[in-house]
């Protein structure tokens, strides 16, 4: 979504993955799979929650919107479309989710 909503630049620095570009900013990373969701998230957040769930979060404050989730491995490797991962691959996937945070400004 975000290329094509804004193109910008990716970069990819195992296993932290940023993207930047005029209206959005994100940063991937691998967290241990016992991480929650409200450990990674600021300690305060005034901003209005449009959406939460234990997983995902997403809230507004002016023109910016904030979506944070984590998300297991099986859904990073269909979002960003990689199917086959090297065995080395596999081993740093092992036991980890997904977590994204991403900054939209409108």
């Amino acid at each position: 979504m975000r290329e094509f909503y804004s193109p910008g630049v990716i970069q990819f620095k195992r296993p932290n993955l940023t993207f930047t570009s005029s209206k959005i900013s994100s940063r991937e990373t691998l967290v241990d799979k016992n991480t929650t969701l409200q450990s990674l998230l600021p300690n305060s957040i005034d901003e209005k929650i449009i959406y939460k769930n234990e997983n995902e979060l997403i809230t507004t404050k002016g023109n910016k919107t904030h979506i944070y989730f984590v998300k297991p491995i099986s859904e990073m490797a269909t979002a960003n479309g990689f199917f086959d991962c090297k065995d080395k691959d596999k081993k740093l996937l092992e036991d980890k989710n997904w977590y994204v945070s991403t900054t939209i400004t409108q």
